[in-house]
């Protein structure tokens, strides 16, 4: 297994772009934060559990909370088969574009269960 992080560093787009449809039903790309993933290759959706992500601004010097649509969210599960398009990732999208020139952190967690091994938390 592979875990890729994507993306990192700096000048990173405000809002999700290069869909041909939205990940999120009822949204237009325009309306929303930039995809923030993390990607487990070789994995199946079934090795990937408990899956919680939590997206976090810095603004004006103190940690905020950013509202997220989640692939792992049950409800848009119900509505669209997220997961079936990227079984082997995990993302998160903010309810709204990202702001310029602002310090954004992520966390994810979940339990992964690696062929032949125990499960284990990441």
């Amino acid at each position: 297994m592979q875990m890729v992080r994507w993306p990192i560093g700096r000048g990173i787009g405000r809002h999700l772009s290069g869909e041909a449809t939205s990940p999120v039903p009822g949204r237009e790309a325009t309306e929303l934060g930039y995809p923030i993933t993390i990607s487990f290759y070789g994995l199946r959706r079934e090795a990937i559990s408990s899956v919680s992500a939590f997206l976090f601004r810095k603004w004006p010097g103190e940690w905020e909370e950013v509202p997220v649509f989640f692939s792992h969210d049950p409800e848009l599960i119900r509505k669209r088969a997220v997961l079936t398009r990227q079984p082997d990732t995990v993302w998160l999208i903010a309810k709204r574009p990202l702001a310029a020139e602002t310090m954004y952190t992520v966390f994810y967690e979940c339990v992964v269960r690696l062929p032949g091994k125990a499960a284990r938390k990441v």
